[in-house]
């Protein structure tokens, strides 16, 4: 096992989606075509995939994914900010190890982690 590599949100519009996330991640897309965009993101590679009409896709309410970030209380207010809804306030999970939960303006899972035990350099 190598670790996870890619998180994968699906959109219809898959142009509105990635503007909205490269305010996020303070990036521009590496990537792009008429059915996915790609993102690279401190080694993690972050795709909108597109829905198609013919296609018959869930939006995920149960995948969980974390992404980590340094100041937490900072970066959550941040992500609000952008129009993503809190769906968990900060809670410190154990040992200072803290996680927050929003869904982003598409009904896509979005969640931050801050640990302080954990470096990716």
């Amino acid at each position: 096992m190598l670790g996870l590599r890619s998180h994968i949100v699906r959109a219809e519009d898959i142009h509105q989606v990635a503007t909205w996330y490269e305010k996020v991640f303070g990036k521009e897309a590496y990537f792009q075509n008429e059915s996915y965009i790609g993102f690279e993101v401190e080694w993690f590679e972050f795709w909108v995939f597109k829905i198609f009409p013919w296609e018959e896709v869930a939006i995920w309410k149960n995948v969980t994914v974390y992404w980590g970030v340094e100041d937490i209380e900072t970066e959550f207010q941040r992500i609000q900010s952008l129009w993503a809804k809190k769906l968990s306030d900060i809670v410190d999970v154990w040992g200072g190890i803290k996680m927050g939960e929003l869904e982003d303006p598409f009904g896509n899972f979005f969640g931050i982690i801050y640990n302080p035990n954990f470096s990716a350099k």
